[in-house]
């Protein structure tokens, strides 16, 4: 598959193995876009897991994390 970027205009058009575009319109390939945007996705994704398990560990270890904002302590902030 091989993405087209015209100049000029927001329009993306994907051609297929064996098609043609217009005649004089160049084919620009950019393998390294999906590279990045995986890259970047997966990043994210492991950045977030990990910001969970720490966060779940962290409640776990310290009791006042577990009743924080419900407003049954005397020094929350939450209280109304």
């Amino acid at each position: 598959m091989i993405l087209l970027i015209s100049k000029g205009t927001q329009r993306l058009c994907c051609l297929t193995a064996g098609e043609e575009g217009a005649p004089g319109q160049q084919q620009h390939s950019f393998p390294w876009v999906a590279t990045v945007l995986a890259g970047v996705l997966i990043t994210t994704i492991v950045v977030d897991v990990i910001g969970n398990l720490l966060v779940i560990v962290s409640v776990f270890r310290n009791r006042k994390l577990r009743k924080a904002g419900t407003g049954t302590d005397t020094g929350s902030c939450w209280t109304v």
